[in-house]
């Protein structure tokens, strides 16, 4: 939308939900405006932990008294990669006996969780 304010000003908003760089072009008539086109960085919006992600194979199997892995992506509404750190994620693994893992901040919106078990069994992961 564009929206004249008065006195040669002109307000247009916008929304996109893709982050990313983009070029926003502004015409006059039959030429850009003086600096066209704009360069417009979209960021992701804050973490929604519906849209993150958990992968790895540490979801899926560990051998008792060894490490094992995985890894959570966060995520905003609109599914784009958080590209900094900062969610304060807990997990908890729950099964014949329940513990906390281990959570890394690798400040990319990404955070390795990693856990040792000593015993077998199912276990239930709770991010």
């Amino acid at each position: 939308d564009v929206v004249y304010q008065g006195a040669g000003v002109y307000v247009f908003m916008y929304r996109v939900r893709v982050a990313g760089t983009y070029l926003c072009s502004v015409r006059l008539g039959d030429g850009d405006v003086p600096g066209s086109p704009f360069e417009t960085i979209v960021k992701p919006a804050e973490t929604s932990e519906k849209h993150s992600s958990v992968s790895g194979l540490g979801l899926l199997c560990a051998e008792a008294g060894h490490e094992a892995s995985f890894v959570v992506t966060s995520r905003d509404a609109h599914g784009n990669k958080r590209d900094s750190g900062g969610d304060p994620w807990d997990v908890t693994l729950t099964g014949p006996v329940s513990f906390n893992a281990s959570v890394i901040d690798n400040n990319d919106g990404t955070y390795t969780c990693s856990y040792t078990s000593i015993l077998c069994g199912d276990f239930y992961v709770n991010v």
